[in-house]
């Protein structure tokens, strides 16, 4: 199978604090992949790394086949789209114009949006439900209602992998699982910070999960998310079952454990 995403000997420090180190992971196409990890444990700086928000110290990055520093943004634009953490925008433009904006690497300086390009665009907004949105000033926005233009402009981006840091942030249950489900469903290759380990059960295919500033895991959810690995990486006590309506892992959390 297709490799999107190659990344070996991932390394990053911010001033003199390592914050990752040796970091290997790989992405196929198709796949949805998280990265779990405590708080701190670096899933963030990987993916800062990886979209070239951060410059790592050591690593090698291959975005099909392409070594990553090589790629210029534009072209890196049209193989890749990204959801980060912060939800800000400096100006105050409309829902329907922020989507919009996952259309420009797909078009020349100043010109004008094609009714393809409007189409994308509207069938991004109903897919995570903002259609009634559209008109709104972005920043009169809640934060989970920003969440979502967020996510329906990199489906506007039309790409074939999705990079998403923390996406259901700010979200309620129904729209978490309407958002991962749409991502799941749409046969794109994604790679995700979860923060929810039951999330990240039910919607990946492979979970890496950090502890110590490197890889202490990879695997399916069944492999990886044991009661011995969640105690050990989240210090928490916890009774590890199979969902009967999903056949999923189901992760119930009893107390937390000294470090």
């Amino acid at each position: 199978m297709e490799k999107k995403l190659y990344v070996d000997n991932l390394s990053f420090r911010y001033d003199r604090e390592l914050v990752i180190s040796g970091v290997h992971l790989e992405v196929e196409s198709g796949k949805f992949v998280g990265i779990v990890g405590p708080n701190g444990s670096g899933k963030s700086t990987i993916l800062k790394c990886i979209y070239n928000g951060l410059v790592p110290e050591t690593g090698e990055i291959l975005i099909e086949g392409k070594n990553a520093k090589t790629i210029k943004s534009k072209e890196k634009a049209k193989m890749l789209s990204v959801v980060g953490q912060e939800n800000s925008v400096p100006f105050n433009f409309s829902v329907r114009e922020i989507v919009a904006m996952g259309r420009t690497p797909h078009k020349k300086l100043f010109e004008p949006d094609t009714e393809k390009d409007k189409e994308i665009v509207n069938a991004a907004m109903e897919q995570v439900g903002i259609t009634r949105y559209a008109d709104r000033e972005y920043n009169n926005l809640s934060g989970g209602e920003k969440q979502r233009v967020l996510i329906a402009r990199a489906l506007a981006q039309a790409t074939d992998f999705v990079i998403l840091d923390e996406p259901t942030n700010h979200l309620d249950i129904s729209f978490q699982l309407q958002i991962l489900q749409t991502l799941k469903e749409s046969g794109l290759t994604v790679l995700s910070a979860i923060h929810d380990l039951n999330l990240a059960a039910m919607f990946c295919d492979e979970i890496y999960v950090l502890d110590g500033q490197t890889i202490a895991a990879h695997g399916t959810p069944e492999e990886v998310l044991t009661e011995e690995l969640i105690k050990n990486v989240f210090h928490v006590e916890c009774a590890v079952s199979e969902n009967t309506h999903t056949g999923k892992r189901n992760i119930m959390f009893i107390s937390h454990t000294k470090n």
